[in-house]
């Protein structure tokens, strides 16, 4: 963002629910996902994606930066 010349409106983590899983795939070496495990993890998602919305977690698999272009 530095090299971009922007400022940081907002910096967001998202995605909780799947720290679990990466973390044991990382311990375990199990980075295969079969479409069983996609299955429930996508049904889990429905259910969480309002609860992360309105209670957004202090860490997550991902971020998203909002920056804004100065004037």
């Amino acid at each position: 963002m530095a090299s971009a010349e922007v400022d940081l409106v907002d910096l967001r983590s998202f995605n909780l629910l799947g720290v679990p899983g990466w973390f044991v795939a990382g311990r375990t070496g199990l980075l295969d996902i079969d479409e069983g495990s996609l299955r429930v993890y996508e049904a889990l998602t429905r259910v969480w994606r309002p609860v992360e919305s309105a209670l957004p977690p202090p860490v997550g698999l991902s971020l998203v930066a909002r920056v804004r272009k100065p004037a």
